[in-house]
């Protein structure tokens, strides 16, 4: 017999060769891809001469989960709905747990149960009846239609607070439908990188991009084992695509650049390949002090955390000096050379809007620490919110993570339709141009 903690939502996976279906005992290598969500950990390890799945639970308790991704479905519309798998509490404490089923193949909602510990350190088999089911939070009290599922989460300390240690295996049930479509690959990005914010000329320097006039601009150097970068026209703009040899791209900048009085360096960045665990962008900028040795170099990891991160435009801002690791990157004066070091699957990328600039509003969030007021709040109806300062776009959550609205602003006033949203609490991030947020607590009656 084998054990399991509490795990289960999304699963997020790469492909090592075996299938991702039930059941899910540990012995296959695909089956260590649950990935940890909310502040949960999440790794195999040996119970004995057994392989178990662990995970340490986080402190949020609508978020502190582990997900898989999954090759196959979970087939709900046959008669077989019962799931079972071993569960090992570390304390003698009861602890209630969320076991869900998702990603459902027609949009259909995800469908979960509760179950219950007994209190007692050791192994326990749970048995869930999926006839006894409800949809995902907030549309628990809609009808349940059973479909197709390609993803398991599992949440911990689900209605109370803690961090506590499980384990978990033999996770079985129900029956396994059609291999889950793989989606054809997105080599190149279909929409325009992210509008670089108005900025006075004096406090830009521009290394690539057409937004802040004359570009510095890059150059292909021979010594990158390979790597090229050309100029491509994709969604009106001209990017850079980068067609890494050996994961690496080296440049020289245009001209030398004294950036002593910049506070940050930005970069707009778009990767092709599909998501995989260790993937890695790591910017690099260097004075190579005449091709005699590295005298000034700065360095920043961009540590990719799952698919969200991947064919979609991402953007950074890294202060300077204070976030770049590595070397003296202080006076910051005569950089002449750009790099970027890729590892995992990143075989092609594209960057631009690519500058440093002064800004010291930055490194002061007045955004957060500005007086915004939601009201009617609770509310029956929309909700209005006031503050002082521009907002650029305002993004609500359902307590599980789930993006319910999103809406664009650019004034410092805004109303959030709730048409469709069932009654209980929300989060609004809200957002200004440099990506400053503040987060607020939403209710609807």
């Amino acid at each position: 017999m084998k054990k399991i903690t509490t795990f289960l939502m999304m699963l997020l996976m790469v492909t090592f060769g075996f299938s991702q279906e039930l059941p899910i005992n540990f012995d296959e290598p695909s089956h260590a891809n649950f990935v940890g969500e909310g502040g949960n950990t999440f790794e195999v390890i040996m119970d004995g001469t057994n392989s178990v799945g662990q995970t340490v639970g986080g402190l949020d308790q609508f978020n502190s989960r582990v997900d898989l991704a999954l090759e196959t479905y979970i087939d709900m519309t046959t008669a077989n709905k019962t799931f079972t798998f071993e569960f090992y509490t570390s304390e003698a404490v009861v602890m209630t747990g969320l076991f869900q089923i998702n990603s459902e193949a027609n949009g259909g909602f995800p469908i979960e149960m509760q179950f219950t510990t007994d209190g007692q350190i050791g192994w326990e088999t749970i048995t869930l009846d999926f006839n006894n089911a409800t949809n995902g939070f907030p549309n628990q009290n809609d009808p349940v239609v059973y479909g197709q599922y390609a993803g398991l989460s599992v949440f911990t300390n689900f209605g109370d607070t803690g961090t506590s240690t499980y384990w978990f295996d033999d996770i079985a049930g129900a029956a396994n439908g059609d291999a889950v479509p793989v989606p054809d690959p997105v080599n190149s990005p279909a929409t325009a990188a992210p509008t670089p914010p108005a900025r006075s000329a004096s406090d830009v320097i521009s290394i690539y991009g057409s937004a802040y006039g004359t570009a510095v601009g890059l150059n292909n150097v021979p010594w990158d084992e390979g790597t090229e970068f050309t100029e491509e026209t994709h969604a009106g703009e001209e990017i850079l695509k980068i067609d890494f040899g050996v994961a690496f791209m080296g440049s020289t900048l245009g001209s030398v650049v004294d950036a002593s009085q910049m506070t940050h360096f930005h970069i707009d960045y778009w990767v092709a390949d599909d998501f995989e665990v260790g993937q890695v962008f790591n910017l690099k900028l260097s004075n190579h002090a005449n091709n005699d040795g590295e005298t000034n170099v700065g360095e920043y990891n961009i540590a990719f955390s799952g698919q969200e991160d991947v064919q979609v435009w991402k953007s950074v801002d890294i202060a300077i000096p204070d976030d770049f690791a590595g070397g003296n990157f202080s006076p910051r004066a005569n950089i002449t050379e750009f790099l970027i070091t890729a590892s995992g699957k990143i075989d092609v990328a594209y960057i631009t809007n690519m500058y440093f600039y002064s800004d010291v509003s930055l490194s002061n969030n007045t955004f957060s620490n500005a007086e915004f007021k939601v009201y009617p709040n609770p509310s029956k109806g929309d909700w209005n919110i006031r503050t002082t300062e521009t907002i650029k776009s305002i993004q609500v959550y359902n307590i599980t993570g789930r993006l319910v609205r999103e809406v664009n602003v650019n004034a410092s006033e805004a109303i959030i339709n709730t048409d469709g949203l069932s009654s209980g609490v929300y989060l609004a991030k809200v957002s200004n141009e440099f990506d400053q947020t503040k987060t607020i607590k939403l209710i609807k009656e």
